[in-house]
């Protein structure tokens, strides 16, 4: 099959309108794929470190709740719920520290997790010696567990700041990346647009050029 200039010409300019298409699909698709991964970095894996971190903040408060709770009452039961939730504590930073990347990050949970070890300690360690006099546990529980405590909550919410901070500049870093490629996709689209209205224009002159010459041909 034998193609004509003009039936040529009509390929090529498709196949430039096909192209342009092609560039549009491809650059809007890379630009959801990346959109994607990062409202999933930031939606999941981030959310629930900070779900995880603000229940270990509860945890540690309860954990001391409940020992402060023992030193003063003298029932075993305190004590054991202490000693249950220490272990969830530990549960809870190793949950964190499966979804963190940062390798400071991680220090920072394996802080918490020492300084929960030195919680669980000191717990023992006070419960050995017992004293009765009132004003004595209460400086026993201020000078040696509540510190430890008190670290622990100052690392955690450390952690759930700097997750907090980076989820609100990523999704200003979202909304640019939506805005960018909502202007490539327009740019590109104006583009197809005009070289498509080039195309029927050139063709509308073509057909006007060639009526005469048939009508001629006719007479």
């Amino acid at each position: 099959m034998k193609f004509t200039p003009i039936s040529m010409k009509i390929i090529k300019n498709m196949l430039i309108v096909i192209t342009i298409l092609g560039a549009l699909n491809v650059t809007t698709l890379y630009c959801l794929k990346k959109i994607e991964h990062s409202y999933s970095d930031l939606f999941n894996r981030r959310l629930q470190i900070i779900t995880i971190l603000q229940d270990l903040q509860t945890d540690v408060s309860e954990q001391n709740f409940k020992y402060q709770a023992y030193l003063f009452t003298k029932k075993p039961d305190y004590l054991q719920k202490s000693l249950q939730i220490n272990v969830r504590i530990n549960e809870e930073v190793n949950k964190a520290m499966q979804l963190t990347i940062l390798e400071k990050n991680k220090e920072m949970l394996k802080k918490i997790a020492a300084d929960n070890e030195e919680y669980r300690k000191k717990n023992s360690e006070v419960s050995s010696i017992l004293p009765t006099d009132r004003d004595e546990v209460a400086k026993l529980f201020s000078s040696l567990l509540l510190p430890v405590a008190e670290e622990m909550m100052a690392a955690s919410q450390k952690l759930i700041q700097y997750h907090l901070s980076y989820m609100e500049n990523g999704t200003s870093f979202n909304s640019e990346l939506v805005n960018k490629n909502i202007l490539v996709s327009i740019i590109i689209m104006l583009i197809d647009f005009l070289i498509t209205l080039k195309i029927i224009n050139y063709y509308k002159v073509k057909l006007k050029l060639s009526v005469p010459s048939v009508l001629t041909v006719k007479k």
